[in-house]
């Protein structure tokens, strides 16, 4: 429970305020918030929505000072101890936050902001320029004049001309004149026409209202265990995208010091093969309740998304405190062999990416017969090669018969 009242404090903030806020981590994120999920046209979407003057929901804050054992984690910085006197956690509105920080934040330079990454595709975000903001299209079921597109080579986010003839401006140059400026006489070469200067004045009164939006924010001054805010993050998320098994194991681990996030993130810089294949995270946890499971001695060797759920009763000691060292032993393990999984998958057996995997839960299967081969000491050295043979046998036979249960 909380323990103690909570007083509630709302008010109104610009954007750019805010951007300012994350920037000098005065705003930070509990350590185990989910990552950002958001999908370009959703970013575009929040952007015309401001734009449109429509009300785009409250954020909410939580004193840092009242609530230190909860973590941070910085909107720009990867390394915490960097992160000097934060006061607020942001426990609701980090998606829309990311996106003001990373499409209306001017680059220090004229120069275009980076990509968005969503799966295996680049994405750019752009104003479209001919659009009068007092004239709005009445058609919201999608970005009409924010618009999100796939980028195919890498000319395509600085030819200014090009931009320029399908009216289209990076949008991260909107809250600044002087980048408006330069991007339109790089944009019309040739000299600013009539039309040229009408769109010029609709992007500068795009970028006012944008500069006039006031955001509502709410902060509330209590103190919360981490148990309170797992259940305010699990309820306030479910109005939007569904929490996984691994965003719920992140805010339930955390109350061990498992900073799970951080070992995904650690886990996916050392093998960078993870990112190839799209991997689910999940698989990893999955790999590793399968080694716990055999060290135990288990007869069914299941692993279902309750048993991945309750992971951290492998961990508890007499206190219920989870020991985060003994997990990130058995994590690293679980990751080292579902590397070496998708490695066999890779040039053993040649499906080059995820799409080519028949059935992607044999990873897990895969990661784990090769940890108790390799680690498990259970089989004599002269019978690995016969082994490897069998497992070859398996994994073709569940292929061609279809046979993956």
């Amino acid at each position: 429970m909380a323990k103690k009242t909570g007083v509630k404090s709302v008010r109104k903030e610009k954007i750019s305020d805010l951007i300012g806020k994350m920037k000098s981590d005065y705003l930070v994120l509990p350590s185990f918030q989910r990552e950002f999920v958001w999908k370009p046209e959703q970013k575009a979407r929040l952007i015309e929505s401001v734009i449109r003057n429509y009300p785009i929901g409250t954020f909410m804050l939580l004193p840092y000072a009242h609530n230190k054992d909860l973590g941070i984690c910085s909107f720009l910085k990867q390394d915490s101890e960097r992160i000097n006197s934060p006061k607020f956690y942001v426990i609701d509105g980090q998606q829309r936050l990311r996106t003001f920080l990373e499409l209306l934040h001017p680059p220090r330079s004229f120069t275009p902001a980076k990509k968005i990454v969503f799966g295996s595709r680049e994405f750019k975000v752009y104003l479209k320029v001919d659009v009068d903001p007092d004239r709005l299209p009445t058609d919201i079921k999608k970005p009409s004049f924010v618009i999100s597109k796939k980028l195919h080579v890498k000319e395509e986010i600085d030819n200014y001309e090009e931009q320029g003839a399908a009216r289209e401006m990076p949008i991260e140059f909107v809250l600044s004149t002087q980048f408006i400026n330069k991007w339109f006489k790089l944009a019309f070469k040739n000299g600013m026409t009539k039309n040229a200067r009408k769109w010029r004045r609709n992007v500068l009164e795009i970028s006012r209202r944008i500069r006039a939006y006031q955001c509502p924010v709410e902060s509330i001054s209590i103190k919360l265990s981490p148990e309170d805010h797992t259940n305010i993050f699990t309820l306030l998320n479910e109005g939007g995208t569904d929490l996984t098994t691994f965003d719920q194991l992140s805010a339930k681990l955390h109350r061990g010091e498992v900073k799970l996030r951080d070992l995904w993130r650690e886990a996916r810089n050392k093998y960078p093969i993870f990112d190839d294949y799209h991997l689910d995270p999940v698989y990893i946890l999955k790999v590793l309740v399968l080694i716990k499971k055999h060290q135990a001695g288990s007869d069914g060797l299941a692993c279902k998304t309750r048993d991945v759920e309750r992971i951290y009763e492998y961990y508890k000691d007499r206190n219920d405190k989870v020991l985060a060292k003994d997990f990130a032993v058995d994590w690293n393990a679980a990751c080292k062999y579902t590397a070496k999984a998708l490695e066999s998958i890779r040039y053993d057996y040649g499906a080059l990416q995820s799409k080519y995997i028949p059935y992607t839960p044999m990873i897990i299967v895969l990661a784990a017969i090769k940890w108790s081969v390799a680690e498990y000491n259970e089989y004599d050295e002269k019978y690995k090669g016969l082994i490897k043979d069998k497992i070859n046998k398996w994994y073709w036979g569940a292929i061609f018969n279809k046979a993956y249960e």
